[in-house]
């Protein structure tokens, strides 16, 4: 007897209907996972940079500047050393720079980090980051010392 199996029509339309349902269930969660990890890939990124200034200023024993633009479309920040850009960085969009708690020391009242020519700073802040999901993200550079650090939620 050659009897041929296969799967009836309800038996396909129900697993169908399962895979419609976790697909529908997982895929929120998935983007708002994806949308955190570019926000901290962008803190990420900026406390690079933040090091590549403290380090640019010990090597030139001299100091270097990250300036922040968070008025301006789109937001960036650049690294200045000796009066010469060296880096630009837009924030991407989705991701918006919040708050920046450091004075301003450069031209045109921009909030400024300034690295000096031992590495140290001489006013420590926070550079508050958040994404279109209300997702937060601080960069954090302690006065005297320069340590950057990177911490989740609001402070």
């Amino acid at each position: 007897m050659n009897k041929s199996r296969g799967f009836t029509f309800l038996e396909v339309l129900a697993v169908v209907t399962l895979i419609g349902l976790l697909t529908a269930v997982t895929l929120p969660q998935l983007a708002s996972a994806l949308e955190k990890w570019k926000l901290q890939a962008i803190a990420e990124e900026l406390k690079q940079d933040m090091r590549y200034a403290q380090q640019a200023a010990l090597a030139q024993g001299d100091y270097c500047d990250v300036r922040f633009y968070i008025h301006t479309q789109p937001q960036h920040y650049r690294v200045v050393k000796n009066l010469e850009i060296v880096k630009v960085r837009d924030m991407p969009e989705g991701i918006r720079i919040e708050m920046v708690n450091f004075n301003s020391l450069s031209p045109g009242n921009v909030p400024t980090v300034r690295f000096r020519n031992k590495g140290t700073v001489a006013q420590g802040g926070t550079v508050l980051l958040k994404s279109d999901k209300d997702n937060y993200i601080r960069i954090i550079v302690t006065v005297n010392t320069g340590r950057i650090r990177i911490e989740e939620g609001l402070p």
